[in-house]
């Protein structure tokens, strides 16, 4: 039988013993390196994660071998076969652990674990029950152990060789040698299965898993990827804490020895000691964020940190021994520095020792910004040392004006804008803008703290509102038109737009609604649809809706074949009218003619003029005979034929009528108007009462 391969399965399955070979590269030196406890963990963990990562090269192979006929696999048979692997990967790494490099002792070790290898692939090709059974090629399949001893050995002796190595120093040849056991274990795989034999016409007898073979190839080499992987990296991690206690070791017995040499010397200890103290305070100083100037009781500046060169522009080095006043207080509040500087020295009083004030300040590029102030003292010596606290308010100063002029965008705005707390379940209105209150006649009482919805009074939207709700629902943007009412009864069309504000947990606290009244251009909208869809002279259906109706009413009657009625109407006496009492009398005419046949019409009739003196009408009753069609233009000849005041006048008109009837007539919309034009000019020339369209075509 024909036997064919998924080449993107075969590379996965190439990559994964790539991977794995790697991985038991590394999991030798972490055997090798770890304590006793430590390497019994990695010996049983490593062997686990080496035998599923060879195992799941097997399985996805098997899943990229094709015979032709539908395969499947036995699921204990499958999980039975993992068992070799874990085996012949544990017995690789006691090996390794045990330390015997010679070549007997590595020779024997690869023989079993070439063997355990050779023992899972051919027990996983067991789980492929085949009928007739699979016939082997006692060849290949010695090939196969070979070629899985062979790779076994070479994996140890690397294995050996560089087990005592870290994974940085030995990374490009680990990643060599594992990219050649990759392709050797592949080869073995693959020699393996051309050592299987398929009889013609034969059949897999397992049963099917249920799953797409690419799925559960995608799952079982993930499933691999992410095992060999996070067995890489607690190897990885494991060896880097190794290192890391290795120097903390070090690093300690160094202390210590250090330590020791200097239990004598009390002195210098605790002079090592306020230094360290010292520079620990010096490092807070330093990395605050706010600026700390200290000042000694003449007002000169005894320390000046980081923050505050930054902000103030100013070198620490040249700005410690300058008078403060001098430097960062403005000259209009220099006089005021120093009364409550004498003040305090004086009197021990003082305005805004302990508290928080907001003060101007000066730059050394002779700038004023706002900061805010707070000053605590502390006696040294016998003498006060003022700390000073500041901090730059010019970034809040920006954010609160930009904050002011949104507001003000926001109570400027022409569209109507709502702020709404979902956090309480009624979703009460917490803001409402001018433009809101205008638009609906409102006032703020009349809003804030109610519902939201009883504040869109629509005209039975619905679908709408349901639109709305869902949207809030599912936290995202909204956009509807709804037919909401102002307070005063009157409606207006409302553009409504809803943008939800979620928080850190991406729950929604708030939402800004947006109302557009687009009243005007909704009614617009509407006077250009009435222009392009209707007559305007007489209001009825022009020739564009009328022949959408007729070809939705071919449409509809067309599978069951229900018949219907066209009839093409004329005004005979309109010209004369026209040239006689003028055009505004003949427009007159057409509007009365138009309501007459209206009025004979029933309901799901439809009537339309196509221009001139030319109406259309189509029937849609089920009795569409000969006799119920004469009696219906009877009924409009007379209807029509009654006096008609025009232009002051009493007129008598009377009009021609031809007919088609669907689907005699013709089942195109186009057909059924020729036909029944062609026979209203028919009756028109025999002043006929009305004439049928079969009629002309018998004629012609």
């Amino acid at each position: 039988m024909a036997v064919t391969y998924n080449g993107w399965l075969v590379t996965l399955s190439y990559l994964i013993a790539v991977v794995a070979s790697f991985t038991a590269l590394e999991l030798g030196s972490r055997v090798t390196l770890s304590a006793r406890r430590a390497a019994r963990v990695w010996l049983i963990g490593g062997a686990f994660a080496m035998g599923i990562g060879i195992w799941s090269m097997h399985f996805v192979g098997m899943l990229a071998f094709h015979l032709g006929v539908p395969l499947a696999y036995d699921v204990p048979t499958t999980l039975v076969s993992l068992l070799p692997a874990v085996g012949s990967s544990a017995l690789a790494l006691a090996a390794i652990r045990r330390g015997n490099a010679g070549w007997r002792a590595v020779t024997l070790s690869a023989a079993l674990m070439g063997i355990g290898i050779v023992a899972m692939h051919y027990t996983g090709m067991a789980a492929m029950r085949m009928e007739p059974p699979i016939e082997w090629d006692a060849t290949l399949v010695a090939a196969s152990a070979i070629i899985a001893i062979a790779a076994s050995y070479a994996a140890l002796h690397i294995a050996f060789r560089t087990r005592a190595q870290s994974t940085a120093s030995v990374l490009k040849p680990r990643t060599g040698a594992a990219l050649i056991m990759g392709a050797a274990i592949c080869g073995m795989h693959y020699t393996g299965m051309a050592a299987a034999e398929f009889a013609p016409g034969s059949i897999c007898i397992s049963t099917p898993l249920g799953v797409d073979p690419g799925w559960l190839a995608g799952m079982v080499g993930g499933g691999s990827f992410l095992v060999l992987t996070m067995t890489l990296v607690a190897s990885v991690f494991d060896a880097r804490l190794g290192d890391q206690n290795a120097r903390m070791a070090a690093k300690l017995r160094s202390v210590n020895a250090k330590l020791q040499a200097r239990a004598e010397e009390l002195a210098a200890q605790m002079t090592s000691e306020m230094r360290a103290s010292e520079a620990r305070v010096r490092a807070v100083v330093d990395s605050a964020l706010d600026c700390i100037v200290a000042m000694d009781a003449d007002g000169r500046i005894l320390d000046f940190n980081p923050a505050a060169e930054r902000t103030f522009g100013y070198a620490r080095a040249d700005i410690i021994g300058e008078h403060l006043a001098d430097k960062i207080i403005p000259v209009a509040y220099r006089e005021r520095h120093a009364k409550g500087l004498d003040r305090y020295i004086t009197t021990g009083q003082s305005n805004v020792l302990g508290k928080r004030i907001e003060i101007t300040a000066l730059r050394a590029d002779g700038s004023e910004f706002p900061v805010e102030l707070a000053i605590t003292v502390a006696s040294t010596g016998g003498k006060p040392v003022f700390t000073a606290h500041l901090r730059d308010l010019t970034p809040r100063r920006v954010a609160e004006q930009s904050l002011r002029l949104r507001s003000l965008a926001i109570e400027s705005s022409v569209n109507g804008i709502l702020i709404v707390d979902h956090r309480d379940p009624e979703c009460p209105v917490e803001y409402a803008n001018p433009a809101f209150r205008k638009i609906t006649g409102l006032s703020a009482e009349e809003i804030l703290g109610r519902n939201f919805q009883a504040l869109l009074r629509t005209d039975g939207d619905d679908a709408a509102m349901a639109t709305v709700r869902e949207g809030l629902r599912a936290r995202r943007e909204v956009r509807v038109l709804l037919r909401n009412y102002r307070k005063d009864g009157s409606r207006f069309w409302n553009d409504l737009f809803i943008a939800p504000v979620l928080d850190e947990q991406g729950d929604m606290t708030h939402s800004v609604m947006i109302v557009h009244d687009v009243t005007a251009a909704v009614a617009h909208q509407e006077q250009l649809h009435r222009l392009a869809n209707y007559d305007a002279l007489t209001g009825l259906p022009n020739r564009v809706l009328f022949g959408e109706r007729l070809e939705r009413l071919i449409a509809e009657a067309s599978p069951a074949g229900r018949p219907f009625i066209v009839l093409f109407a004329d005004v005979d006496q309109l010209k004369f009218i026209n040239d006689t009492l003028g055009h505004p009398a003949g427009d007159e005419l057409l509007r009365n003619v138009a309501a007459r046949l209206q009025s004979c019409l029933r309901e799901g009739d439809t009537i339309a003029r196509m221009g001139g003196d030319e109406f259309v009408i189509v029937l849609t009753r089920t009795d569409v005979s000969d006799d119920a069609i004469a009696a219906v233009v009877n009924r409009i000849h007379e209807t029509v034929a009654e006096p008609m005041p025009v232009a002051g006048r009493e007129l008598r008109i009377t009009c021609s009528i031809g007919v088609s009837r669907f689907p005699d007539d013709g089942v195109e919309a186009s057909d059924l108007l020729k036909n029944a034009d062609a026979a209203m000019y028919r009756a028109k020339r025999t002043a006929a009462t009305m004439s049928r369209a079969t009629e002309t075509q018998s004629a012609a």
